[in-house]
C-alpha cells in the first residue's frame, strides 16, 4: 500500500488526522523506507491507533478531544502499545 492509498484508507476508516500525523504513522511503519506498507504494517497502524484512541477515552471522559497527561499517564499510553 502506497502513501496515498494509506491516506485514503485512514479517511475511509473515519480517522481525521492531519497530514503530518498520517505521514508520521506511514513513515514509522515503512520499515524498508520503500514508500510502501505491507498488510502487517497497515494492521499495526490500525491497532496502534485503536489502542491510543481507547486510552485517550480513558483520560478524556467528557470526549472533548483534549487531554492533559502527567508523565506517568503518558507512559501508560505509550507502553500500552505492543512493541
Amino acid at each position: 500500500m502506497e502513501f496515498n492509498e494509506f491516506n485514503h484508507a485512514m479517511v475511509k476508516l473515519g480517522y481525521q488526522f492531519n497530514q503530518q500525523i498520517i505521514t508520521l504513522i506511514f513513515t514509522n511503519l515503512d520499515q524498508n523506507r520503500a514508500g510502501f506498507l505491507d498488510l502487517d504494517g497497515f494492521i499495526k497502524a490500525c491497532s496502534v491507533i485503536q489502542i491510543v484512541l481507547s486510552k485517550m477515552q480513558q483520560y478524556d471522559p467528557q470526549r472533548r478531544g483534549v487531554v492533559t497527561l502527567d508523565v506517568n499517564q503518558l507512559l501508560d499510553v505509550v507502553f500500552s502499545i505492543p512493541m
